[in-house]
């Protein structure tokens, strides 16, 4: 039998890349609504978690495209 390798912490990186990847999951898993209100939800969600929203356009932009373009593949 093969040692569990047990990891107590993580760094910063693996944090945001953990993060991101439950994200694209969820994104896929309950989708997201584009339409004419898109620009106004990112802005309420940017509040709520106290980021600016142009910074959260910037970083949805690259998932969502991901998400889109393997689901017309």
């Amino acid at each position: 039998m093969a040692e569990e390798k047990k990891v107590s912490e993580l760094s910063k990186e693996r944090q945001g890349e953990i993060a991101i990847l439950c994200l694209k999951h969820i994104l896929r898993k309950k989708g997201f609504l584009v339409n004419d209100q898109i620009k106004r939800e990112i802005g309420n969600q940017a509040k709520e978690i106290g980021v600016d929203p142009e910074e959260l356009k910037i970083f949805l932009r690259p998932l969502i495209q991901e998400i889109l373009n393997k689901a017309l593949e």
